[in-house]
């Protein structure tokens, strides 16, 4: 991309994550948040821009404004694609008709499953394997280096272990281990994994069960936001604790079939948390005794 168009970059190409929180692009993309103020003020709303507003905004806008020095056309690269609403989809389609002579869209997407057909069709689709281990590794310590990270060659096997291949997974492993170690080690990798699985998600799960619903979700938000864990992540830690619990064999099974729709759910653009808030408010309703 820098050897296509040099210093112009910046201005011709924008980056943009479909999981990003609204808050995100306050703090760093302000001049789009303004931008979805004035359009919703153009339709008589007064409100605060929301997550959709701003996405709309940005996939609507940036490509049809004009390049940047002697450029053909400008790039919009969007991440998670696969977890865009099927709204912000529909406009994405619509735009990439219209302004396909001047910009050019690229859409990286875990499951292409979840990405609507009109898109599916007016992209040429390219398959990326899983990085082998050497490859993985490589990346984490490229990473660490960049962010000054002290890291023990077992502690990156073992994220490379644990995440099973995903490096979203590790990097918020490591994400998670830098706050609280300056030199990350095996050991504290492996009980910090330990902790959060077995503790923290198990307190979640009985607060849960016994009805304090409220409780539960704060500590559900805490694993999102201050651990930064993922959906998926959470989930799988669940269904480990329920499976090691004391619940009968029959209530283990009801319970892994809804882990498996919810893992579904999670896995299309959705709300992590509010999935997982909802799956805790199920076993609310189990009226487990346990």
């Amino acid at each position: 991309m820098h050897d296509l168009y040099g210093t112009t970059y910046k201005a011709n190409i924008e980056e943009i994550f479909a999981s990003d929180s609204k808050n995100f692009y306050y703090e760093y993309m302000p001049y789009w948040v303004e931008a979805s103020k004035i359009s919703l003020k153009r339709h008589g709303k007064s409100k605060s821009p929301s997550r959709i507003d701003i996405l709309f905004t940005i996939i609507r806008n940036y490509p049809k404004t004009k390049t940047l020095d002697s450029a053909d056309h400008k790039i919009l690269i969007i991440y998670e694609a696969d977890k865009l609403e099927r709204i912000i989809q529909q406009a994405l389609r619509r735009t990439m008709e219209k302004y396909s002579r001047i910009c050019r869209f690229i859409l990286v997407a875990n499951s292409v499953s979840n990405i609507i057909d009109p898109i599916r069709s007016r992209c040429v689709n390219l398959k990326l394997f899983p990085l082998s281990q050497k490859q993985f590794l490589s990346k984490i310590k490229y990473i660490c280096e960049s962010e000054e990270i002290n890291i023990t060659e077992n502690a990156l096997k073992l994220i490379y272990y644990y995440s099973n291949n995903d490096m979203n997974i590790a990097i918020n492993i490591l994400e998670a281990a830098s706050c609280y170690k300056k030199k990350i080690t095996e050991n504290f990798i492996y009980e910090m994994i330990k902790k959060l699985e077995i503790k923290e998600i198990g307190e979640c799960l009985k607060l849960a069960i016994s009805g304090n619903i409220v409780d539960a979700r704060n500590f559900l938000r805490n694993l999102f936001i201050k651990k930064s864990l993922s959906g998926k992540m959470i989930l799988k830690a669940f269904n480990k604790f329920l499976m090691e619990s004391t619940i009968t064999e029959e209530l283990k099974k009801k319970i892994s079939i809804e882990i498996s729709k919810f893992d579904s759910y999670i896995s299309v653009p959705s709300n992590n948390e509010l999935q997982l808030s909802f799956f805790l408010t199920y076993l609310a309703t189990l009226g487990i005794k346990d």
